[in-house]
Protein backbone atom coordinates (compact mmCIF):
# COMPACT_ATOMS: atom_id res chain seq x y z
CA UNK A 1 0.00 0.00 0.00
CA UNK A 2 1.06 3.77 -0.68
CA UNK A 3 2.69 5.39 2.39
CA UNK A 4 0.77 8.43 2.76
CA UNK A 5 2.23 10.28 6.28
CA UNK A 6 0.03 12.18 8.72
CA UNK A 7 -2.48 13.34 6.10
CA UNK A 8 -4.19 16.52 8.00
CA UNK A 9 -7.56 14.97 7.51
CA UNK A 10 -8.46 10.73 6.32
CA UNK A 11 -7.83 10.14 2.69
CA UNK A 12 -9.23 7.41 0.62
CA UNK A 13 -6.63 4.62 -0.34
CA UNK A 14 -7.59 5.28 -3.95
CA UNK A 15 -6.57 8.90 -3.49
CA UNK A 16 -3.06 8.36 -1.79
CA UNK A 17 -0.23 7.11 -4.10
CA UNK A 18 1.07 6.96 -4.69
CA UNK A 19 3.60 25.17 -22.11
CA UNK A 20 3.43 27.57 -20.37
CA UNK A 21 0.06 28.41 -20.22
CA UNK A 22 -1.63 31.49 -21.93
CA UNK A 23 -3.45 34.65 -20.58
CA UNK A 24 -6.78 35.97 -22.08
CA UNK A 25 -9.21 33.83 -23.94
CA UNK A 26 -7.49 30.89 -23.51
CA UNK A 27 -6.64 30.92 -20.10
CA UNK A 28 -10.60 31.61 -19.40
CA UNK A 29 -11.10 28.58 -21.84
CA UNK A 30 -8.82 26.04 -19.61
CA UNK A 31 -9.91 27.50 -16.27
CA UNK A 32 -14.51 26.93 -17.30
CA UNK A 33 -12.48 22.95 -18.46
CA UNK A 34 -11.24 22.56 -15.52
CA UNK A 35 -14.08 23.60 -13.94
CA UNK A 36 -16.57 21.49 -15.67
CA UNK A 37 -14.20 18.69 -14.92
CA UNK A 38 -14.66 19.46 -11.51
CA UNK A 39 -18.21 19.88 -11.24
CA UNK A 40 -18.48 16.22 -12.49
CA UNK A 41 -15.82 15.15 -10.19
CA UNK A 42 -17.86 16.13 -7.27
CA UNK A 43 -21.42 15.24 -8.66
CA UNK A 44 -19.94 11.71 -9.03
CA UNK A 45 -18.44 11.78 -6.28
CA UNK A 46 -21.26 10.12 -3.79
CA UNK A 47 -21.90 7.79 -6.99
CA UNK A 48 -18.19 6.70 -7.14
CA UNK A 49 -17.78 6.19 -3.51
CA UNK A 50 -20.84 3.67 -3.21
CA UNK A 51 -19.73 1.62 -6.39
CA UNK A 52 -16.10 1.27 -4.50
CA UNK A 53 -16.77 -2.19 -3.64
CA UNK A 54 -18.56 -3.31 -6.65
CA UNK A 55 -16.53 -2.49 -9.67
CA UNK A 56 -16.28 -4.40 -12.99
CA UNK A 57 -13.29 -6.92 -12.89
CA UNK A 58 -13.21 -6.00 -8.52
CA UNK A 59 -11.65 -2.95 -9.72
CA UNK A 60 -11.76 -0.34 -7.22
CA UNK A 61 -12.04 3.41 -8.71
CA UNK A 62 -11.24 6.68 -7.42
CA UNK A 63 -8.84 9.74 -7.59
CA UNK A 64 -8.61 13.56 -6.84
CA UNK A 65 -7.88 17.11 -8.48
CA UNK A 66 -7.58 20.34 -7.46
CA UNK A 67 -8.82 23.49 -9.54
CA UNK A 68 -6.69 26.20 -9.06
CA UNK A 69 -5.89 29.87 -9.33
CA UNK A 70 -3.01 32.35 -8.01
CA UNK A 71 -1.62 35.37 -8.57
CA UNK A 72 2.12 36.62 -8.40
CA UNK A 73 2.78 40.37 -7.32
CA UNK A 74 6.52 41.28 -8.56
CA UNK A 75 7.63 43.24 -11.23
CA UNK A 76 10.69 42.41 -13.39
CA UNK A 77 10.93 38.33 -13.11
CA UNK A 78 7.87 35.71 -13.28
CA UNK A 79 7.32 33.52 -10.48
CA UNK A 80 6.61 29.75 -10.54
CA UNK A 81 4.65 28.32 -7.17
CA UNK A 82 6.55 24.69 -7.67
CA UNK A 83 9.50 24.33 -9.66
CA UNK A 84 7.84 21.26 -11.57
CA UNK A 85 5.55 23.71 -13.00
CA UNK A 86 5.48 24.91 -16.65
CA UNK A 87 3.28 27.96 -15.95
CA UNK A 88 4.36 31.09 -14.10
CA UNK A 89 2.96 34.49 -13.49
CA UNK A 90 4.58 38.48 -12.66
CA UNK A 91 2.94 42.13 -12.57
CA UNK A 92 -0.33 40.97 -10.46
CA UNK A 93 -1.82 38.93 -13.00
CA UNK A 94 -3.59 35.92 -12.20
CA UNK A 95 -3.44 32.45 -13.51
CA UNK A 96 -4.63 28.87 -13.78
CA UNK A 97 -2.13 27.11 -14.84
CA UNK A 98 -0.10 25.95 -12.03
CA UNK A 99 -1.50 23.75 -9.06
CA UNK A 100 -4.54 22.35 -11.60
CA UNK A 101 -4.59 18.50 -11.57
CA UNK A 102 -6.95 15.70 -11.87
CA UNK A 103 -6.01 12.38 -11.33
CA UNK A 104 -7.70 9.06 -11.77
CA UNK A 105 -6.63 6.06 -9.78
CA UNK A 106 -7.44 2.00 -10.62
CA UNK A 107 -6.84 -0.33 -7.39
CA UNK A 108 -7.03 -4.01 -8.00
CA UNK A 109 -6.55 -6.91 -5.30
CA UNK A 110 -5.10 -10.23 -6.55
CA UNK A 111 -4.20 -13.39 -5.36
CA UNK A 112 -2.09 -13.81 -1.93
CA UNK A 113 -2.79 -10.59 -0.54
CA UNK A 114 -0.85 -8.69 -4.05
CA UNK A 115 -2.63 -4.88 -4.56
CA UNK A 116 -2.00 -3.57 -8.28
CA UNK A 117 -2.29 0.20 -8.74
CA UNK A 118 -2.55 2.27 -11.79
CA UNK A 119 -3.01 6.23 -11.57
CA UNK A 120 -3.19 8.62 -14.48
CA UNK A 121 -3.17 12.38 -14.01
CA UNK A 122 -3.17 15.91 -16.33
CA UNK A 123 -1.52 18.60 -15.07
CA UNK A 124 0.88 21.82 -16.21
CA UNK A 125 3.82 20.47 -15.48
CA UNK A 126 7.27 21.05 -17.41
CA UNK A 127 6.69 17.05 -18.94
CA UNK A 128 3.01 16.82 -19.09
CA UNK A 129 1.26 19.81 -20.24
CA UNK A 130 -1.91 18.77 -19.97
CA UNK A 131 -1.42 15.57 -21.52
CA UNK A 132 -2.90 12.40 -19.28
CA UNK A 133 0.11 10.79 -17.76
CA UNK A 134 1.42 7.78 -16.45
CA UNK A 135 1.86 8.73 -12.17
CA UNK A 136 2.24 5.26 -11.05
CA UNK A 137 1.77 1.14 -12.06
CA UNK A 138 3.15 -0.66 -9.50
CA UNK A 139 1.93 -4.23 -8.06
CA UNK A 140 2.38 -4.12 -4.19
CA UNK A 141 3.79 -7.59 -2.96
CA UNK A 142 3.73 -9.26 0.85
CA UNK A 143 6.66 -10.58 2.06
CA UNK A 144 5.37 -12.16 5.18
CA UNK A 145 3.56 -10.50 8.27
CA UNK A 146 5.99 -7.25 8.43
CA UNK A 147 7.40 -6.57 5.04
CA UNK A 148 5.89 -5.57 1.01
CA UNK A 149 7.49 -4.83 -1.69
CA UNK A 150 6.26 -2.16 -4.44
CA UNK A 151 7.37 -3.26 -8.07
CA UNK A 152 6.90 -0.83 -10.77
CA UNK A 153 6.31 2.84 -11.35
CA UNK A 154 6.09 4.75 -7.79
CA UNK A 155 7.56 7.74 -5.74
CA UNK A 156 9.97 6.88 -3.27
CA UNK A 157 9.25 8.43 0.45
CA UNK A 158 12.11 10.29 0.98
CA UNK A 159 10.12 13.49 2.52
CA UNK A 160 6.85 14.13 4.61
CA UNK A 161 4.70 14.69 1.46
CA UNK A 162 6.46 12.90 -1.49
CA UNK A 163 3.96 10.89 -2.38
CA UNK A 164 1.19 12.93 -1.38
CA UNK A 165 2.88 16.25 -3.13
CA UNK A 166 0.23 16.70 -5.77
CA UNK A 167 -3.38 15.67 -3.53
CA UNK A 168 -4.00 19.15 -2.52
CA UNK A 169 -6.60 17.71 -0.26
CA UNK A 170 -4.17 15.85 2.11
CA UNK A 171 -2.70 18.78 3.45
CA UNK A 172 -3.34 22.16 5.15
CA UNK A 173 -1.38 24.09 3.04
CA UNK A 174 -2.46 24.83 -0.53
CA UNK A 175 1.13 22.53 -1.72
CA UNK A 176 3.74 21.42 0.49
CA UNK A 177 6.57 24.18 1.56
CA UNK A 178 8.68 25.36 -1.35
CA UNK A 179 11.57 26.14 0.63
CA UNK A 180 11.96 22.36 1.49
CA UNK A 181 10.45 21.19 -1.85
CA UNK A 182 12.07 23.41 -4.29
CA UNK A 183 14.93 21.00 -3.84
CA UNK A 184 13.69 17.84 -4.41
CA UNK A 185 11.68 17.08 -7.60
CA UNK A 186 9.87 14.10 -6.17
CA UNK A 187 9.41 12.40 -9.37
CA UNK A 188 8.23 9.22 -9.97
CA UNK A 189 10.49 6.63 -10.76
CA UNK A 190 10.35 3.20 -12.07
CA UNK A 191 12.11 0.83 -9.32
CA UNK A 192 11.25 -0.87 -6.21
CA UNK A 193 10.72 0.03 -2.84
CA UNK A 194 11.33 -2.66 0.43
CA UNK A 195 9.32 -1.48 3.56
CA UNK A 196 9.11 -2.93 7.08
CA UNK A 197 7.42 -2.34 9.79
CA UNK A 198 7.34 -3.54 13.07
CA UNK A 199 7.75 -2.38 17.18
CA UNK A 200 9.90 -0.50 19.43
CA UNK A 201 10.00 1.77 22.62
CA UNK A 202 6.28 1.73 22.87
CA UNK A 203 5.85 2.99 19.18
CA UNK A 204 5.59 1.83 15.55
CA UNK A 205 8.36 1.69 13.24
CA UNK A 206 9.04 1.92 9.59
CA UNK A 207 11.66 1.41 7.71
CA UNK A 208 12.07 1.71 3.64
CA UNK A 209 14.56 1.00 1.14
CA UNK A 210 13.86 2.23 -2.22
CA UNK A 211 15.65 2.47 -5.52
CA UNK A 212 14.50 3.36 -9.49
CA UNK A 213 15.56 5.32 -12.20
CA UNK A 214 13.20 8.25 -14.18
CA UNK A 215 13.38 10.82 -16.72
CA UNK A 216 11.88 14.03 -16.25
CA UNK A 217 11.81 18.10 -17.11
CA UNK A 218 13.07 20.48 -14.52
CA UNK A 219 13.98 24.10 -15.10
CA UNK A 220 13.18 23.76 -19.21
CA UNK A 221 15.28 21.09 -19.83
CA UNK A 222 15.61 16.99 -19.39
CA UNK A 223 16.87 15.19 -16.27
CA UNK A 224 17.37 11.57 -16.92
CA UNK A 225 17.94 10.04 -13.72
CA UNK A 226 20.23 6.56 -14.40
CA UNK A 227 19.77 5.86 -10.27
CA UNK A 228 17.93 7.13 -6.89
CA UNK A 229 18.70 5.29 -3.89
CA UNK A 230 16.12 6.78 -1.01
CA UNK A 231 16.77 4.76 2.75
CA UNK A 232 14.23 5.27 5.51
CA UNK A 233 13.52 5.02 9.06
CA UNK A 234 10.44 6.43 10.88
CA UNK A 235 9.12 5.98 14.22
CA UNK A 236 5.82 7.18 15.61
CA UNK A 237 4.49 7.23 19.26
CA UNK A 238 1.61 8.87 20.22
CA UNK A 239 0.87 12.37 18.91
CA UNK A 240 4.43 12.38 18.07
CA UNK A 241 6.55 10.81 14.59
CA UNK A 242 9.95 11.54 13.75
CA UNK A 243 11.75 10.45 10.41
CA UNK A 244 14.89 10.40 8.62
CA UNK A 245 15.94 10.04 4.79
CA UNK A 246 18.83 9.71 3.09
CA UNK A 247 19.09 9.71 -1.00
CA UNK A 248 22.07 8.70 -3.39
CA UNK A 249 21.82 9.48 -6.94
CA UNK A 250 23.20 9.78 -10.42
CA UNK A 251 21.65 11.83 -13.53
CA UNK A 252 22.39 13.45 -16.31
CA UNK A 253 21.05 16.70 -17.96
CA UNK A 254 20.92 18.24 -21.14
CA UNK A 255 24.59 19.84 -22.33
CA UNK A 256 24.69 23.47 -21.51
CA UNK A 257 26.35 26.15 -24.08
CA UNK A 258 26.41 29.11 -21.18
CA UNK A 259 30.20 30.03 -22.49
CA UNK A 260 29.73 32.53 -26.07
CA UNK A 261 32.68 30.88 -28.36
CA UNK A 262 34.25 34.89 -28.66
CA UNK A 263 34.90 34.32 -24.98
CA UNK A 264 36.56 31.32 -24.91
CA UNK A 265 40.04 32.50 -25.79
CA UNK A 266 39.68 35.88 -23.15
CA UNK A 267 39.20 33.09 -20.68
CA UNK A 268 42.18 31.36 -18.90
CA UNK A 269 40.98 28.63 -17.28
CA UNK A 270 37.00 27.90 -18.39
CA UNK A 271 38.54 24.65 -20.49
CA UNK A 272 39.28 23.22 -17.48
CA UNK A 273 37.30 24.52 -14.54
CA UNK A 274 33.50 24.02 -16.56
CA UNK A 275 34.18 20.70 -16.94
CA UNK A 276 35.04 19.86 -14.05
CA UNK A 277 33.01 21.74 -11.81
CA UNK A 278 30.18 22.26 -14.25
CA UNK A 279 29.57 18.71 -15.51
CA UNK A 280 26.18 17.41 -17.33
CA UNK A 281 26.07 13.99 -17.28
CA UNK A 282 26.96 11.30 -14.84
CA UNK A 283 26.51 14.07 -11.87
CA UNK A 284 26.47 12.54 -8.46
CA UNK A 285 25.49 13.62 -5.38
CA UNK A 286 23.13 12.99 -2.08
CA UNK A 287 20.20 14.16 -0.32
CA UNK A 288 19.37 13.91 3.50
CA UNK A 289 16.06 15.14 5.02
CA UNK A 290 14.79 14.86 8.78
CA UNK A 291 10.69 15.54 9.52
CA UNK A 292 9.41 15.63 13.43
CA UNK A 293 5.67 16.36 13.82
CA UNK A 294 3.74 16.92 16.49
CA UNK A 295 -0.30 16.14 16.14
CA UNK A 296 -2.19 17.22 19.48
CA UNK A 297 -5.35 17.47 17.88
CA UNK A 298 -6.76 20.74 17.26
CA UNK A 299 -2.88 21.88 16.52
CA UNK A 300 -0.27 20.44 14.27
CA UNK A 301 3.02 21.42 14.20
CA UNK A 302 5.39 20.26 11.55
CA UNK A 303 9.17 20.70 11.04
CA UNK A 304 11.00 19.47 7.98
CA UNK A 305 14.63 20.09 7.06
CA UNK A 306 16.33 19.04 3.74
CA UNK A 307 20.40 19.37 2.91
CA UNK A 308 21.91 18.52 -0.55
CA UNK A 309 25.17 17.86 0.60
CA UNK A 310 27.10 16.97 -1.50
CA UNK A 311 27.12 16.86 -5.71
CA UNK A 312 29.54 17.17 -8.33
CA UNK A 313 27.95 19.75 -10.76
CA UNK A 314 27.43 23.00 -9.97
CA UNK A 315 24.43 23.04 -12.26
CA UNK A 316 22.66 20.61 -8.94
CA UNK A 317 24.40 23.06 -6.46
CA UNK A 318 24.96 22.08 -2.64
CA UNK A 319 21.53 23.45 -0.64
CA UNK A 320 20.00 23.19 2.33
CA UNK A 321 15.80 24.07 2.95
CA UNK A 322 13.87 23.82 6.29
CA UNK A 323 10.70 25.03 7.37
CA UNK A 324 8.17 25.35 10.55
CA UNK A 325 4.65 24.84 9.96
CA UNK A 326 1.82 25.65 12.84
CA UNK A 327 -1.89 24.44 12.02
CA UNK A 328 -5.52 24.71 14.16
CA UNK A 329 -8.26 23.28 13.67
CA UNK A 330 -12.08 24.32 14.50
CA UNK A 331 -14.63 22.00 12.95
CA UNK A 332 -14.58 22.29 9.02
CA UNK A 333 -11.77 25.24 9.34
CA UNK A 334 -8.40 24.89 9.62
CA UNK A 335 -5.93 27.69 9.39
CA UNK A 336 -1.70 27.66 9.46
CA UNK A 337 1.10 29.56 9.18
CA UNK A 338 4.61 28.48 8.25
CA UNK A 339 8.22 30.24 8.03
CA UNK A 340 11.02 28.22 6.06
CA UNK A 341 14.34 29.68 4.56
CA UNK A 342 16.26 27.93 1.56
CA UNK A 343 19.75 28.65 1.05
CA UNK A 344 22.37 27.25 -1.54
CA UNK A 345 26.27 26.85 -0.25
CA UNK A 346 27.82 25.90 -4.18
CA UNK A 347 31.28 28.19 -3.83
CA UNK A 348 32.91 30.10 -6.45
CA UNK A 349 34.23 28.32 -9.35
CA UNK A 350 37.01 31.05 -10.17
CA UNK A 351 36.65 31.41 -14.08
CA UNK A 352 39.35 34.36 -14.56
CA UNK A 353 39.79 36.30 -17.62
CA UNK A 354 43.09 36.86 -19.17
CA UNK A 355 45.24 40.29 -18.89
CA UNK A 356 43.59 42.55 -21.51
CA UNK A 357 39.86 40.89 -22.05
CA UNK A 358 37.33 43.58 -22.53
CA UNK A 359 35.77 44.81 -19.97
CA UNK A 360 32.46 42.86 -20.78
CA UNK A 361 34.31 39.56 -20.97
CA UNK A 362 34.65 39.85 -17.41
CA UNK A 363 31.75 41.19 -16.39
CA UNK A 364 30.22 38.35 -18.47
CA UNK A 365 32.63 35.42 -16.88
CA UNK A 366 31.66 37.01 -13.21
CA UNK A 367 28.02 37.26 -13.80
CA UNK A 368 28.27 33.27 -15.45
CA UNK A 369 30.21 32.42 -12.04
CA UNK A 370 27.79 33.80 -9.95
CA UNK A 371 25.08 32.02 -11.92
CA UNK A 372 26.97 28.71 -11.54
CA UNK A 373 26.89 29.78 -7.31
CA UNK A 374 22.98 29.65 -7.71
CA UNK A 375 22.96 33.17 -5.15
CA UNK A 376 19.00 31.89 -5.20
CA UNK A 377 18.69 32.28 -1.13
CA UNK A 378 15.01 32.89 -0.70
CA UNK A 379 13.07 33.24 2.83
CA UNK A 380 9.78 32.49 2.61
CA UNK A 381 6.16 33.15 5.45
CA UNK A 382 2.95 31.86 4.30
CA UNK A 383 -0.81 32.65 6.13
CA UNK A 384 -3.69 30.01 4.90
CA UNK A 385 -7.17 29.05 5.53
CA UNK A 386 -9.46 25.97 4.68
CA UNK A 387 -12.82 24.84 4.83
CA UNK A 388 -13.93 21.52 4.16
CA UNK A 389 -17.66 22.32 2.79
CA UNK A 390 -18.36 19.23 1.96
CA UNK A 391 -17.84 15.16 2.04
CA UNK A 392 -14.27 14.95 0.20
CA UNK A 393 -13.91 18.73 -0.40
CA UNK A 394 -11.97 21.98 0.77
CA UNK A 395 -11.64 25.34 0.13
CA UNK A 396 -8.15 27.10 0.16
CA UNK A 397 -6.88 30.70 0.21
CA UNK A 398 -2.92 31.14 0.64
CA UNK A 399 -1.06 34.02 0.99
CA UNK A 400 2.84 33.72 0.86
CA UNK A 401 5.38 36.17 0.71
CA UNK A 402 8.85 35.48 -0.42
CA UNK A 403 11.85 37.87 -0.17
CA UNK A 404 15.80 36.95 -2.04
CA UNK A 405 18.31 37.01 0.53
CA UNK A 406 21.46 37.28 -1.90
CA UNK A 407 20.48 38.32 -5.04
CA UNK A 408 18.64 39.90 -7.29
CA UNK A 409 20.12 40.07 -10.14
CA UNK A 410 21.76 37.19 -11.68
CA UNK A 411 19.79 35.31 -14.10
CA UNK A 412 17.72 32.11 -13.03
CA UNK A 413 15.08 29.19 -14.30
CA UNK A 414 13.82 28.09 -10.90
CA UNK A 415 10.85 29.86 -9.02
CA UNK A 416 11.49 32.67 -9.68
CA UNK A 417 12.60 33.07 -13.14
CA UNK A 418 14.88 36.19 -14.09
CA UNK A 419 15.59 37.32 -17.38
CA UNK A 420 19.77 38.84 -16.70
CA UNK A 421 22.58 38.24 -17.29
CA UNK A 422 24.15 35.23 -18.14
CA UNK A 423 20.84 34.21 -19.77
CA UNK A 424 20.09 37.94 -21.12
CA UNK A 425 21.94 40.87 -21.97
CA UNK A 426 20.37 43.35 -19.43
CA UNK A 427 20.22 43.36 -15.97
CA UNK A 428 16.81 42.71 -14.25
CA UNK A 429 14.94 45.22 -12.14
CA UNK A 430 13.76 42.69 -9.97
CA UNK A 431 13.38 43.91 -6.08
CA UNK A 432 14.01 40.86 -4.51
CA UNK A 433 10.53 40.63 -3.51
CA UNK A 434 7.24 38.78 -4.29
CA UNK A 435 4.10 38.28 -3.43
CA UNK A 436 2.07 35.12 -4.34
CA UNK A 437 -2.28 34.62 -3.67
CA UNK A 438 -3.47 31.01 -4.59
CA UNK A 439 -7.26 29.97 -4.00
CA UNK A 440 -7.71 26.28 -4.73
CA UNK A 441 -10.52 23.91 -4.80
CA UNK A 442 -9.48 20.47 -3.58
CA UNK A 443 -11.71 17.33 -4.06
CA UNK A 444 -11.53 13.47 -3.72
CA UNK A 445 -13.71 11.12 -5.26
Amino acid sequence: MAFAPLPTRAVPPCAVPTRRGRTGAATAARMAAWAGLATLALAGADVARAQAHAGPWGITWGGYGSLSAYRADLTGARLRPDTQFAGSATGGEWRADADSRLALQARKAGVADTDWVLQLSTSNTESQHYRPHVDWAYVNLPLGERSTVRLGRQTLPFLRHSETRYVGYAQAAVRPNVTVYGLSTGSPVDGANLTWEGEAQGGTVRADLGVGRASARVGGGPVHVRHSVVAGLQWQRGDWTGRLAASDFELDLSPQNLLPAAWQADCTNCATVLPARAPTSAIHGRIASAQLVWSGHPWEVTAEALWRSDSTSAFIPRARGAYVQVSRRWEAWQAQVAAGRMQYREPPLGLAARDGAPATVRAGLDALDRFLQSPNDLAQWQLGLRWDFGAHTALKLQQEFWRALRDTTTGRRGLVRLDSPPLAATPSLWNGRAQLTTVQLDFLF
